[in-house]
């Protein structure tokens, strides 16, 4: 999946008005990283990965929240808002590689 067709299926992910959804972007990520880090005294939670060390359906299900934010740690790689000039890597990619 290309980064505009994450960010296409993020943003018509809810049809009913109430809710909007895209793309995270790098500044929001990093700073709910550091909300983690100050608030649970984890200083390296960004380098885990994970805090849930079960089976990939369980990520996120199994009391994996630190500060009402559930195992961001290790997320499956994401696409952010973020492009870039490498060929390879046209987008900017967030979260832990599975």
């Amino acid at each position: 999946m290309t980064q505009t067709q994450a960010a296409d299926l993020s943003r018509n992910m809810y049809s009913d008005g109430n809710f909007t959804s895209d793309l995270v972007n790098s500044y929001a990520w990093d700073t709910a990283l550091s909300f983690i880090q100050k608030c649970s005294n984890v200083d390296n939670y960004s380098q885990q990965i994970s805090s849930n060390m079960g089976p990939f359906a369980e990520k996120g299900t199994n009391s994996d929240s630190i500060c009402n934010i559930y195992d961001m740690a290790s997320n499956c790689q994401e696409w952010s808002t973020e492009t870039c000039l490498n060929d390879a890597y046209p987008a900017i990619i967030r979260g832990v590689p599975i």
